[in-house]
């Protein structure tokens, strides 16, 4: 099995004539040493639609690139390699019967500067070639049908679907199918998979669609046309990363418990001195009361310690024993790591900005909003303002894999001056944390701050 190449980051993007003939170009250098770009600009100046072309490349969503109206799209990546794209100018629709497609012209870029071409065709008008049978299979499976004008819609209330809304709905090959993309070379293949994650982060993100396997109803109609609120839907998301890492401490912590005697009495290790046990104990006392005040560990605190804190005079035997005992201990808050510096950081600035209101995580409801009195507070009665804070925050910390490229697309929305003045300063903090790469765009001066280093301007000033 041949080893994957290495992720390279995106350095540079430019796009020409981006809304068609007539309209400005693009041209964006990534400050991958900062890990934050702000593409600023007003609207209508192409930060969405940037956002979504870097995602619909690396997914090889070609399909969406032909309908999106730019001229010529050119990648470099930090390791001298690129790509450029030439998306056609129209399509046509020929006599009874003929089907002539979109055709792009797809180009690599080796660091010595060769090229290798692709042609890349869609058919936008694929039903035509669609069986009666593929059709029927259509509507059933992904209630998905076609308008006069061989636009996909939706089968119960005609309404145009989009090339994400058709891969939402019947995944990423059949959405292929169904456009009749051209199958890619295996050399532009290799390039895609260089190319970093990307997480597109949407400006209407406080509903979430749910997906297929997201519910329990088996019934696609139902898969499809069942939004929920999205702190609800994040709420289930951190309460199975909380219950995984509650049973992995409880499992842990049975499987040593079990084993400790035979462990206590058979252990031939040199008995350390006494104030690495009081430090010890000190530090995991601490990690255990952190881990409390967050919500994630419901076990009282850990007898040992206070024992080894007083004045006892122990032997040699029983250091090594409270030196087992302190392993343990470590060993069953390790299911912990992973999250307990993200959930931390989460917490710290939910509770600053939502104050008096507090936010905690429970291993049992997920996110638990408590009153000022103390009282429960559901999800859905926080302000819009207040649940896209929760949102942003739950999905740069616990959704995004180390080295991925996060697309942030209007950040500030229902976010109060004071709350967008320093938002900046956190994503830098989360790109620390969590080594993503994040691209904002947005038209709020208070974002950007001093901070115009970080800040690419598109179209004309603002």
């Amino acid at each position: 099995m041949s080893t994957p190449s290495p992720r390279a980051r995106i350095r540079r993007l430019r796009v020409e004539q981006i809304f068609g003939p007539g309209s400005h170009d693009i041209d964006i250098s990534f400050k991958l040493d900062e890990r934050v770009t702000v593409l600023h600009g007003r609207n209508g100046s192409g930060k969405t639609i940037t956002l979504r072309l870097l995602q619909a490349l690396q997914a090889g969503r070609y399909a969406e690139l032909m309908v999106m109206p730019f001229k010529r799209l050119v990648v470099e990546l930090e390791d001298g390699t690129g790509l450029e794209f030439e998306r056609p100018i129209g399509y046509e629709l020929g006599g009874e019967g003929e089907l002539r497609p979109l055709v792009a012209a797809l180009s690599l870029v080796s660091a010595e500067g060769a090229l290798e071409r692709q042609v890349v065709s869609v058919f936008k008008h694929r039903s035509l070639l669609l069986s009666v049978s593929e059709l029927r299979d259509l509507r059933r499976e992904y209630s998905i049908g076609f308008s006069i004008d061989r636009q996909p819609i939706d089968a119960e209330t005609d309404a145009v679907l989009s090339y994400d809304e058709v891969r939402a709905r019947a995944g990423d090959s059949d959405a292929q199918w169904i456009f009749g993309v051209t199958p890619e070379s295996s050399a532009l293949q290799a390039f895609r998979e260089r190319l970093p994650s990307v997480k597109l982060i949407p400006a209407d993100r406080l509903v979430y669609r749910v997906a297929p396997g997201d519910d329990e109803d088996d019934s696609p109609r139902h898969k499809h046309h069942s939004p929920v609120l999205m702190v609800d839907y994040l709420a289930r998301q951190i309460r199975a990363v909380v219950q995984e890492a509650d049973e992995k401490y409880r499992l842990h912590a049975i499987q040593l418990d079990a084993t400790l005697p035979k462990r206590l009495f058979g252990s031939g290790r040199v008995p350390p001195d006494i104030e690495i046990l009081h430090r010890r104990g000190a530090e995991l006392d601490a990690q255990e009361a952190r881990l409390r005040a967050l919500g994630l560990l419901k076990e009282p605190a850990s007898e040992p310690s206070r024992v080894m804190l007083s004045d006892v005079e122990l032997s040699g035997a029983e250091r090594t024993m409270f030196s087992i005992i302190l392993d343990d201990r470590a060993a069953k808050l390790e299911p912990f790591a992973n999250i307990v510096n993200k959930a931390e950081r989460l917490l710290t600035s939910l509770n600053q900005k939502l104050s008096p209101k507090q936010v905690k995580l429970d291993v049992t409801k997920g996110y638990e909003v408590l009153t000022a009195g103390g009282a429960p507070l559901p999800l859905s009665k926080l302000s819009s303002g207040e649940q896209h804070e929760l949102v942003l925050l739950h999905e740069l910390l616990f959704s995004v894999e180390p080295g991925t490229l996060v697309l942030l697309d209007e950040p500030e929305l229902s976010l109060h001056v004071t709350w967008q003045e320093t938002l900046l300063e956190e994503l830098i903090d989360v790109a620390a944390l969590t080594g993503a790469q994040f691209v904002l765009a947005t038209h709020s001066p208070y974002i950007i701050g001093e901070r115009t280093d970080l800040m690419v301007r598109l179209g004309d000033p603002a």
